[in-house]
């Protein structure tokens, strides 16, 4: 929420109203000309009140996070740069995720309780090494099997142990699921980021150009109508892209474990 209202903060809708009326008295606008300003100017003001709408909703959603009445004043200060950090793309990082962290837990609660039960039931059997959570842990973990005939304390044991492993694994699975989805999104919003950031700029110096030329080109009208529509439309999806952006970033950090991860990039 507080990069989201930093990045809103920076963002703005390019000024275009002229009097077309005037211009199309003094015959220098043509009807479809004027049209097309028109509705640029009605989709500038659009933009304008969906920009206020997004801080709005922002900082309501803040609010609730917070806490707060809807009613409460917010002083939102941006964060430092490096406060977002993205963690590197490795196995080591998505293990230190909180919902893996805590599956992990608890199955090593329920593989103690399971040794223990069997110990207690069978004293001379050894019951397997501890095994490291790295690559073939599955394989590893899924190796511990109640003993032959063994007694309902050890066997309820072992199934809770078994529940515990399978609900790792599926963690893990949806984890890395999650972050390989989380990664590809960022790639691509930062592509579309670039690419609207580069069609605004164009736009709006195409603007800028047009402006001028109204002032001393007689049929300027047409090409200022022209560039108000292109800017208007780079604007808006500019602004799309910037917001998507700051939530794909937000969201693959998260699939990654921040803010409890170590290595980043």
């Amino acid at each position: 929420a507080f990069l989201l209202d930093a990045e809103l903060a920076h963002l703005d809708v390019p000024e275009l109203h002229v009097d077309t009326a005037a211009f199309e008295r003094a015959g220098l606008a043509a009807p479809t000309a004027a049209a097309m300003q028109r509705a640029a100017e009605a989709r500038a003001v659009a933009e304008a009140a969906e920009l206020a709408r997004a801080r709005v909703q922002n900082r309501a959603t803040l609010r609730r996070l917070l806490g707060l009445s809807q009613h409460a004043e917010l002083d939102c200060v941006p964060p430092p740069a490096d406060h977002l950090v993205q963690p590197l793309n490795d196995d080591a990082a998505l293990l230190r995720r909180p919902d893996l962290a805590l599956a992990w837990r608890r199955f090593r609660t329920a593989d103690g309780e399971f040794r223990q039960a069997v110990a207690e039931q069978y004293p001379s059997i050894f019951v397997g090494p501890e095994f490291a959570f790295r690559g073939s842990m599955w394989e590893s973990m899924a190796m511990l099997r109640v003993p032959l005939f063994a007694g309902g304390a050890a066997r309820a044991a072992g199934e809770r142990r078994e529940a515990a492993r399978a609900m790792l694994e599926d963690a893990w699975l949806e984890a890395q699921a999650a972050a390989r989805d989380a990664d590809a999104s960022l790639q691509a919003a930062r592509a579309v980021a670039a690419a609207t950031e580069a069609a605004l700029a164009a736009s709006r110096e195409g603007f800028a150009a047009a402006r001028a030329a109204l002032a001393v080109e007689p049929i300027a009208f047409a090409r200022f109508a022209e560039a108000s529509s292109a800017v208007v439309r780079d604007t808006m999806e500019h602004r799309q892209a910037r917001v998507a952006l700051v939530r794909a970033e937000v969201r693959r950090a998260l699939a990654y474990g921040w803010p409890l991860t170590e290595g980043a990039r």
